[in-house]
């Protein structure tokens, strides 16, 4: 089975220069866990994971207290793991599994097409489980 049969595309990413709580707010709005960081062409930086966020991020009576000068580049995950829409799943799940991994990004002609996390695995789970 191939990346792109299981991967979330299109994927929600964010340029280098943007804030945690920019970060902060759209994981939370789309109700995300990880965010691809991306260059100017749409090529993979890093990694952004909700633990990283949360790493910098206070919630104080429902306020959120990020410091201002906090950017994704400061906590990401720098040169992140990343496989081709053709590559097999298997690999994917070696590395989630090996390395703790949340997600793994999709790369194609050097930029980002896709993500698949942890969550698209169960998925993937669920539907052999209930095809049997």
């Amino acid at each position: 089975m191939e990346v792109r049969e299981v991967m979330t595309a299109p994927v929600h990413t964010l340029p280098a220069n943007s804030s945690v709580q920019q970060a902060y707010e759209i994981m939370k709005g789309r109700a995300i866990r990880h965010l691809p960081i991306v260059d100017s062409n749409g090529g993979l930086l890093g990694m952004l994971s909700h633990r990283d966020v949360q790493s910098v991020v206070v919630e104080m009576d429902g306020e959120i207290i990020v410091p201002s000068d906090s950017g994704v580049e400061s906590i990401m995950t720098k040169d992140p793991m990343q496989v081709e829409p053709d590559s097999d799943i298997r690999v994917v799940l070696k590395a989630l599994r090996e390395h703790r991994f949340g997600a793994v990004s999709v790369t194609e002609a050097g930029r980002v097409v896709g993500i698949v996390s942890y969550v698209d695995l169960l998925d993937l789970l669920a539907q052999i489980l209930d095809a049997d």
